[in-house]
């Protein structure tokens, strides 16, 4: 709370703007940004742009099968590196012995 002259402001900080996910592509969608889409019966989708809205509700597009969505990233594995490091292989040196043209292994 905060006096100003004979105004009060209250200030509150518990109304955190939400980030949510296109229904879609996954993609993050920020306040502001993004369309709702309600059918009939009663089940909500949130769509990035009318991209995502198009290629789900009108084409009926899998998803999983479009190269810019998330979906299809993971299922594809496709910058995982930048996500978790992956462990480096060295390579270990194997002794092995080889028969020469016209020798034997064998010592005798």
């Amino acid at each position: 709370q905060s006096t100003w002259g004979n105004i009060r402001l209250i200030f509150s900080y518990s109304e955190i703007m939400k980030v949510e996910l296109c229904s879609y592509s996954a993609l993050k969608i920020y306040p502001g940004h993004g369309k709702r889409v309600i059918r009939l019966d009663g089940k909500a989708y949130q769509f990035l742009s009318s991209k995502c809205a198009r290629a789900h509700l009108d084409l009926k597009r899998n998803p999983r099968k479009i190269s810019w969505t998330v979906l299809y990233r993971r299922k594809h594995r496709k910058g995982q590196i930048e996500e978790k490091q992956q462990k480096k292989h060295t390579r270990r040196t194997h002794n092995l012995a080889r028969a020469i043209a016209g020798a034997s292994l064998l010592k005798s």
